[in-house]
């Protein structure tokens, strides 16, 4: 029997390294196959068992799209597990569906605290959850953007359900006319609270930094009312809208009983879009700098506005699919054009590209987040909200700036006006003084006018009148003394009738001369006249009168010197010259006229030892209106008329006097006048 146990019990050889290694690997891959099964037909349940942080349940969920909007919460608790499908890519994003979204996860908690679903997505319409607790009781929450904010567990700006302590299955019902883009996370107290804190110093960034911005601009608007500020502040309010809506603040503090102000997501976007391209217009002159910018962005202006009649009109989901692009395309228009507006010369205009320049690039990620290529994260959502509000600081920096070039600009060109406004003024000071001096002139003019018209009126009421009154006089007393026979007193007031009818010859002929001298109508038929025949016929028209004074009346003319001038002019000078000579030298005196060479002609010299004048009648002498005439040392009377008619006669044949005069010893006036034609 000991033979045959130990042939039973035999003692096995050692195995090789190799071989036990082997057998390790051929045991584990036994193993791996046996708890295969088991893990690939075990079931997806959430275990939440830290309540230090929050947990990401898409890894736990299953997902169905009711596209007819016709499963009820019964029915999909009923649905077996291959109607739905799982996330793609880790994700809950279903971009712009017009599909009712169901999620459905089971979840086991194993912390002492209540637990809550949070959604943070503001623009989800109806978003409601049923919860399946241990003890088969079904909860029911109804919330989202067209609810009231107090459907919500927690006040908090996201959606927040309260899924109690022991909740077994959690049912999601979604449905949007904006994107579903679906934020989901479990939390406890302690990790929600976290979060209530860290999205409160967010929102009171945010809306710190709009309000200051709103007011601030608000100010300078009002200040310097610019068009450019008022677009720019409707813009802002637009923003402040929408930032209201995606923080959930709007609906909780500030319409918490209007919860249709939530609805058509797509205005507030549509609004700022048409705001938006309006500021553009104005502020980057895009008339002046670009064309066919400025008719795109006017069309883009008629393209937005049909967008928002669609939304008014219930057209929310076509809509808001076309607004979600345009917004894309519109910010990628406005790059280019504020970036050739600012290669032309706009200053301005390059802050403006740099902001659009920035928000394109997160906008183009939140596109590719909306359209499910790339993951979404909450990342990308305060991203959009940094972007969008770096783009209004830049764009209010941007304003300031463009008013502050403006300001530089009227004051250059406010100096330079004020500059050309002096110099128009001193031109307009020297032209009144040029005007009024004119006027002086003019004044004057008139004054001597009528300082002559009342010497005229008194010449003819008076010297005209008393030798016309006389001669009838004489001609009764002629026909008197002729009928008496009475010759030798006929003979005596001979000379008395030919002295007035000579004094009434002269003072007609100057009379007319001088009119026709106003009245411009006066003949000038210059050619040569000979002085020597000239002054023999003033002799002879005087002889009578010399005579009578007994005055001494010699002559030194040569019979060669002649003058270029008007015979009737020369006679009339000559005339007077001579009979004022006569009138004003006392009986016995001595007349003498001479002709002689000159520089500039002929000088002729009319002395007399007459009575003389002073020097300040000298100078009043040729002023027909200011001067009075004297009476002669005969008793002649004068009218003032004739110096004044010889100086206008003088000027008129381009030559000119002088009179030297000394009171009780006599005068003498030289007259030049030109010798040969004028060149």
């Amino acid at each position: 029997m000991r033979k045959s146990k130990e042939r039973f019990f035999i003692k096995p050889k050692k195995t090789s390294p190799q071989c036990r290694h082997s057998i390790k690997v051929i045991y584990g891959m036994l193993a791996l196959f046996c708890l295969f099964p088991s893990i690939l037909f075990a079931q997806d349940t959430l275990v939440y068992d830290n309540p230090q942080k929050g947990l990401n349940p898409i890894p736990f969920l299953r997902i169905y799209e009711d596209s007819l909007h016709e499963k009820t919460v019964e029915q999909i608790l009923e649905m077996e597990a291959s109607h739905f499908t799982k996330p793609k890519n880790n994700k809950l994003n279903f971009a712009l569906t017009k599909s009712k979204i169901w999620i459905d996860f089971k979840i086991e908690n194993k912390t002492a605290n209540n637990l809550y679903l949070l959604e943070r997505n503001p623009f989800i319409d109806y978003l409601n959850v049923y919860i399946s607790s241990a003890s088969g009781e079904m909860k029911t929450i109804k919330s989202g953007a067209f609810k009231p904010h107090d459907t919500r567990s927690l006040e908090t700006e996201s959606f927040s359900f309260d899924l109690g302590f022991e909740p077994k299955r959690v049912i999601v019902e979604a449905y949007s006319s904006s994107q579903i883009n679906l934020f989901l996370q479990i939390q406890a107290v302690k990790p929600l609270v976290n979060t209530i804190h860290f999205e409160a110093i967010i929102n009171g960034l945010l809306f710190g930094i709009l309000g200051v911005l709103f007011l601030y601009n608000l100010f300078i608007y009002i200040s310097i009312r610019d068009e450019s500020y008022f677009w720019y502040l409707l813009n802002l309010l637009c923003y402040l809208w929408l930032m209201l809506r995606i923080r959930g603040i709007g609906l909780s503090l500030v319409w918490p009983e209007t919860p249709a102000l939530n609805g058509l997501p797509g205005l507030p976007l549509a609004l700022i879009i048409l705001t938006g391209t309006v500021f553009a217009i104005k502020f980057l002159d895009a008339k002046k700098y670009f064309y066919w910018g400025w008719r795109f962005l006017q069309f883009n202006f008629i393209y937005t506005s049909f967008f928002i009649v669609s939304l008014l009109l219930g057209f929310t989901i076509p809509a808001n699919n076309f607004l979600l692009y345009q917004s894309l395309w519109m910010g990628v228009a406005l790059l280019a054009i504020s970036g050739v507006v600012a290669y032309k010369g706009h200053r301005p205009a390059l802050i403006y590209f740099i902001a659009y320049f920035i928000t394109n690039v997160l906008s183009f990620c939140s596109l590719l987040v909306t359209m499910g290529i790339v993951a979404a994260n909450l990342f990308w959502v305060y991203a959009g909200i940094i972007s969008v509000t770096i783009r209004l600081v830049l764009m209010s920096n941007a304003i300031a700036f463009k008013w502050n070039n403006y300001r530089a600009e009227a004051i250059k060109q406010a100096r330079e006006n004020e500059r050309l406004v002096q110099e128009q003024n001193e031109v307009l000071e020297r032209e009144v003084a040029k005007q009024t001096q004119q006027l002086r002139e003019k004044n004057d003019q008139l004054q001597a006018l009528n300082d002559t018209k009342d010497r005229l009126f008194a010449i003819i009421g008076h010297d005209i009148r008393k030798p016309v009154i006389a001669f009838r006089g004489i001609a009764k007393k002629v026909r008197y003394l002729l009928k008496k026979g009475d010759y030798e007193t006929l003979d005596i007031i001979g000379p008395t009738i030919e002295q007035n009818a000579m004094s009434l010859h002269k003072l007609t002929d100057n009379l007319l001369n001088w009119a026709l001298m106003q009245k411009g109508f006066l003949p000038y038929n210059p050619k040569e006249v000979e002085l020597l025949e000239m002054m023999e016929e003033v002799e002879e028209i005087f002889n009578s009168v010399v005579k009578e004074k007994d005055l001494e009346l010699n002559s030194w003319v040569s019979d060669e010197l002649s003058v270029y001038a008007d015979r009737n002019a020369v006679f009339t000078i000559f005339r007077n010259l001579v009979d004022n000579a006569i009138k004003y030298t006392p009986k016995g005196g001595q007349i003498s006229l001479k002709a002689d060479k000159h520089p500039k002609g002929v000088k002729i010299s009319v002395t007399d030892s007459g009575v003389g004048m002073p020097p300040e009648k000298v100078d009043k002498l040729f002023g027909f209106q200011k001067v009075k005439s004297e009476k002669g040392t005969g008793g002649e009377k004068g009218t003032g008329l004739g110096m004044h008619l010889v100086h206008e006669l003088i000027k008129l044949n381009h030559g000119s006097i002088r009179v030297e005069s000394e009171v009780n010893v006599g005068t003498t006036f030289e007259v030049i006048l030109p010798e040969t034609k004028a060149a």
